[in-house]
């Protein structure tokens, strides 16, 4: 069954609050029932009946989005139910591509992060005809510059601009998340309250449109939260491999079992494009959907995306797991279960942080044990009362016991029921440890990861 499907209007359609279906069409929707359809635009469901080939109950949905005769409604299937409408009329569709692919060049080159000579953007970009000349396309684009033989990203400065843009100009902020903050820096904002002209800001200027002096700023911001997207999924453990802007796919290398994410990073108070999203997500075969964006962005999403199968993750949410990384180790398998629900808003987000709160709180259990048994003359026999408090229970203290009888640590030797040899000093015995430690890591094996680079003057690679 077809998966997507581009239906135009007809005045027929728009008198009657109907589709009538087509031979394609039909393997597509049931035979006759009810179905739930979602809105893209609004982010609202609503319901539909199937008879006859026909689809009824669109004229509200026609009225809506004010649409006319050869407006087109894309149509994805979410499930065998469940359907995603988005309007697009005749004024919104994008221009026919150019058979020279040389379209977002530009945006292409920027992701990739490093500078490229024009034989190597050819090689990257084999869909580029012979005949495009690349060095007027990029020359077009001012976010570029040619330094060296190679095209590579200019650094913006405000001085550049014109005198008027500059007075006109708002400061922008630095975005940080390397500075010990949970959360970025940000400037008040106002929420865009009508969805349906949102107010697309940057993530580093302030709410108003941007200038036209800004137009390059403007530019920047499309990448800004897609680098940010991309550094975190690599400081979690995942291979990123970039899409597009704003369109990453992180892998999930586990050995006998991997997972992969599609993650769509949601501008700044911009509607979210669900078409585009499920058909992406079919495209690179994921395992899971994920939308990265701004906390208040989300809150109007969570029905649309449980509908979806996409999960929801904030800014702050992903800040606060690269925190806790700091205090106990994560993992993209710790990440997997909040990828195929709940994401990391939220409920998502309390349920990620009690999970690392119960592992910290074993930690401590074992810290108390220890601070207890340090307390004792030794080598000595003890009771298991003995270190029993009011905060840890006669179970806590039995299991911390047992695992500090084995190897590594030997601190402890069972002797009966319920009594327990103290070998040697609590901190003679972590240093022996930490010794043992630092010895084994020495002699691991060590794992490299080579990269490529495409450099004309020879590969670099990376470990």
């Amino acid at each position: 069954m077809s998966n997507d499907y581009k239906y135009t209007l007809t005045r027929i359609c728009l008198r009657s609050g109907q589709l009538s279906l087509t031979q394609s069409m039909v393997a597509m929707f049931p035979e006759a029932g009810t179905i739930t359809a979602l809105d893209a635009e609004k982010n609202t469901e609503f319901e539909l009946q199937v008879e006859k080939r026909r689809i009824n109950g669109l004229s509200k949905f026609f009225q809506t989005h004010h649409l006319d005769v050869n407006d087109e409604i894309h149509i994805s299937a979410i499930d065998d139910t469940h359907f995603l409408f988005a309007p697009l009329k005749r004024n919104q569709r994008p221009p026919e591509k150019k058979g020279s692919g040389a379209g977002q060049l530009a945006e292409k080159i920027l992701l990739q992060g490093v500078p490229l000579a024009e034989s190597e953007i050819k090689a990257l970009f084999p869909e580029l005809t012979k005949s495009l000349d690349v060095h007027g396309e990029l020359s077009r684009d001012n976010r570029l510059e040619l330094k060296a033989g190679r095209w590579q990203q200019k650094t913006y400065q405000q001085a550049s601009l014109p005198e008027q843009a500059q007075a006109e100009a708002e400061p922008l902020e630095l975005l940080s998340i390397d500075q010990g903050s949970s959360k970025p820096a940000e400037t008040p904002r106002q929420f865009a309250e009508d969805l349906e002209t949102p107010s697309v800001t940057s993530y580093r200027t302030g709410p108003k449109t941007p200038k036209a002096g800004l137009a390059s700023a403007t530019q920047y911001e499309d990448l800004d939260g897609h680098n940010r997207a991309r550094d975190l999924l690599k400081q979690f453990g995942y291979r990123v491999d970039v899409l597009d802007s704003g369109q990453l796919l992180a892998h999930a290398d586990l050995g006998r079992h991997n997972y992969s994410v599609y993650v769509h990073v949601l501008p700044e108070h911009s509607q979210l494009d669900w078409s585009t999203l499920l058909t992406r997500r079919r495209d690179t075969n994921a395992s899971y959907g994920a939308v990265f964006g701004d906390h208040r962005d989300l809150l109007r999403l969570g029905a649309p995306a449980g509908m979806a199968r996409a999960t929801l993750w904030s800014w702050s949410g992903l800040a606060r797991v690269k925190d806790l990384m700091q205090v106990v180790p994560i993992s993209p398998y710790d990440l997997e279960s909040h990828f195929e629900k709940d994401g990391l808003f939220e409920q998502g987000k309390e349920r990620f942080e009690k999970t690392i709160g119960d592992r910290v709180a074993e930690r401590g259990v074992f810290s108390s044990v220890l601070s207890r048994l340090a307390g004792m003359r030794s080598p000595c026999i003890f009771m298991l009362d003995d270190v029993v408090d009011e905060q840890l229970s006669r179970e806590q203290v039995l299991k911390v016991l047992e695992n500090l009888s084995g190897a590594p640590f030997h601190m402890i030797a069972k002797v009966g029921n319920g009594e327990f040899c103290l070998r040697n000093k609590v901190s003679e015995s972590l240093e022996h440890i930490s010794k043992y430690a630092l010895s084994l890591r020495e002699r691991l094996p060590n794992r490299n990861t080579e990269r490529l680079h495409a450099y004309s003057d020879g590969a670099a690679v990376e470990s």
